[in-house]
């Protein structure tokens, strides 16, 4: 098959409207569950009841399952599930979680936007072989899978079925302009303003260096450990006047914080959308913290306007260590850099 991620192009509208019925419901009477779905008509579907505990934030609770009719011990099958997020995270990196978290490898994914990601993963289980297709749409703080799987011989004839499931999955009910988190304005620096979420702690620092505003800002766990921090600084051009100097200052100031700086992982030049900036580029280095051994990822993004550099780094796990709480850090990182903007 050349595309194991079809939509049903395969199939005329004669053929959708003879094969496929629209499934409609409203789980747990809960609007925001709302959902419309295209499924084979012969498949069979079966509800989830919600338990007395109600939805949980570690797992995702199934809301309907469909099965195919078939003599295999484990039939073909679509399943839609939800869960309720706390964090912001990208659909395409909650993926990624989800693959690492149940033993599944991914063998395809397509980031299509920040809201919605598509993937093939693969998996086996008591000897036999199995493909998924997995679909994410985030909502508001929710997120929603559609779950499609088949014994890996029988991936490509039931293909465009998960693939008209995915692109018929509909949220009646849903709000593109509502975030996962409410953020919040930060206007301490003197020339630019930038939003963050309120899960993230802010601290302006008294009496930094002349020149200088410095704005700390923590994110702790579920246990209240600290899990991210971020440091948004802006320096006066006349008390350092080359990029690389704000650079090297800004990894010393981790240095002297018991971070140890290792060797740099990549860069990139970045693009910060409100005007007035320029030179935006994003460094990231494989670091450590010296008390605990925990390895980290350092990222500092520096850009600059006609009076300011300004430096935006990001001390958080490192993604081999713990997926999640990267995929959150890195998230918020970068939602703070598009909210930047000239006071």
């Amino acid at each position: 098959m050349n595309n194991s991620l079809p939509i049903g192009d395969s199939y005329s509208p004669e053929q959708l409207r003879a094969r496929f019925v629209v499934a409609a419901g409203t789980p747990f009477d809960d609007p925001q569950m709302s959902y419309r779905i295209m499924v084979p008509r012969d498949w069979r579907a079966a509800a989830a009841r919600l338990p007395p505990s109600g939805l949980s934030t570690q797992q995702l609770q199934p809301l309907v399952t469909f099965t195919a009719e078939s003599a295999r011990p484990v039939p073909p099958s679509l399943q839609l599930s939800a869960a309720p997020l706390v964090r912001g995270v990208s659909a395409a990196n909650w993926l990624r979680y989800f693959a690492q978290s149940t033993g599944k490898r991914i063998d395809k994914l397509v980031d299509v936007s920040r809201l919605f990601a598509d993937s093939l993963m693969l998996f086996d289980n008591d000897g036999a072989s199995f493909t998924s297709r997995v679909a994410c749409r985030i909502d508001r703080d929710r997120i929603f899978v559609i779950l499609g799987t088949s014994e890996r011989v029988d991936y490509e004839s039931n293909a465009e079925i998960f693939g008209v499931a995915v692109a018929s999955f509909k949220l009646p009910g849903a709000d593109a302009t509502k975030t996962i988190e409410a953020h919040a304005p930060i206007a301490a620096l003197p020339a630019a303003r930038f939003e963050i979420a309120r899960s993230w702690a802010p601290v302006v620092r008294e009496k930094p260096p002349q020149g200088r505003t410095v704005v700390d800002l923590t994110s702790v766990d579920g246990d209240g450990n600290l899990s991210g921090l971020m440091r948004v600084k802006s320096i006066a051009k006349q008390s350092s006047g080359v990029r690389g100097e704000v650079i090297d200052n800004t990894l010393a100031e981790f240095a002297e914080s018991n971070v140890v700086v290792k060797e740099e992982l990549s860069t990139r030049d970045l693009a910060i959308s409100a005007a007035g900036f320029s030179g935006a580029q994003l460094m990231i280095y494989a670091a450590v913290i010296t008390a605990s051994g925990l390895p980290q990822e350092l990222w500092v993004s520096v850009f600059e306007d006609s009076g300011y550099w300004y430096c935006v780094s990001l001390l958080t796990p490192a993604r081999h260590s713990s997926f999640f709480a990267w995929a959150v850090n890195t998230f918020a990182f970068e939602q703070l850099l598009a909210s930047f903007s000239k006071r």
